[in-house]
């Protein structure tokens, strides 16, 4: 038996190990490709409108439904919800809790939160559900409990959507509990589309009902047809989060004009130093009562100029 020189070992051991991996047997070396680059992380600062507080976050997070506030909780609808009211009753002051205290004007909430307590401590201002106190149903308002031309402001921020038709009647109700002068503050998500898409359009005598794990909406419309919807969207829950509808910017433009509202602004243009991100589909409307009084030119001036220098 011969012996193989140890120091011809080496040499073998190569072609041995080709052989082998050719045959199956062995493995090569593990080749690791090398991990992508890890993208930096655009992280963008902006002072919360509402309370005042300065934040940082990743800039993809800066959308209206995204990019909370870390001390208040507030995000990109409701920075502009306040953007909008800030800009109507103070001319020098962007930030809601940094305003001058206005317990001359009265507002009413229409299921606020995040903002809602600041409201109060600016404002004489009173927050209403539809569920619960204090109740106010728009569609069906109780006169005896909130009399007519008594608000100077309505805040309502994606509710409109879930408010059961006809929809008129809702924004009437509303043009009859401003004060002359006064304005509602409205959002409501938005397409460009020419109309706004009614879902159940010939909505009467309904009702959800559950069957199986899934919710059905049953009508039975005004002349004895009987209707079933299985494709529902709810907005966070049940109830009357259910989708109703969803608006176009022009439908929404001529809900309020029917109803005798003016259109008196529309905030469209996105503010980063408040990352307040706004477009023509993602819009806060001021629609306006007739009559009363209106903020001084020089005032309304000086306040567009601060805008500006911020954008």
């Amino acid at each position: 038996m011969s012996v193989i020189s140890g120091s011809l070992i080496p040499v073998l051991k190569a072609p041995v190990r080709k052989c082998l991996r050719l045959l199956g047997m062995r493995r090569g070396p593990v080749r690791r490709e090398p991990p992508p680059p890890v993208e930096p992380l655009q992280l963008t600062s902006f002072l919360c409108n509402v309370c005042g507080t300065p934040n940082c976050l990743p800039r993809r997070r800066l959308t209206r439904e995204d990019g909370h506030c870390m001390d208040c909780g507030c995000y990109g609808r409701l920075r502009s919800m306040m953007y909008a009211v800030t800009a109507r009753f103070s001319s020098d002051e962007i930030i809601l809790a940094r305003m001058a205290p206005r317990k001359d004007i009265r507002g009413l909430g229409c299921s606020d939160w995040g903002y809602a307590d600041l409201l109060a401590e600016k404002f004489d201002y009173v927050n209403t559900f539809y569920d619960h106190e204090p109740q106010l149903d728009l569609c069906n308002v109780d006169w005896s409990r909130w009399a007519p031309e008594s608000f100077d402001f309505i805040t309502c921020t994606d509710v409109l959507e879930h408010i059961e038709p006809p929809i008129d009647k809702t924004f009437e109700n509303m043009y009859r509990l401003l004060k002359p002068g006064g304005a509602a503050i409205i959002t409501v998500p938005a397409t460009l589309d020419p109309d706004t898409r009614e879902h159940f359009p010939n909505l009467d005598d309904w009702e959800i009902v559950t069957e199986g794990e899934k919710r059905v909406l049953v009508n039975r419309r005004s002349d004895g047809t009987v209707e079933r919807f299985d494709d529902l969207c709810f907005h966070g829950g049940e109830g009357m989060t259910l989708e109703f509808r969803y608006f176009t910017r022009q439908g929404l433009i001529d809900c309020v004009q029917r109803a005798g509202l003016r259109v008196a602004e529309i905030h469209e243009k996105s503010l980063d130093a408040y990352a307040i991100p706004l477009g023509s589909d993602n819009f806060v409307l001021v629609a306006e009562k007739p009559g009363g009084d209106r903020i001084e030119p020089d005032a309304a001036q000086r306040r567009s100029e601060i805008t500006e220098a911020v954008r």
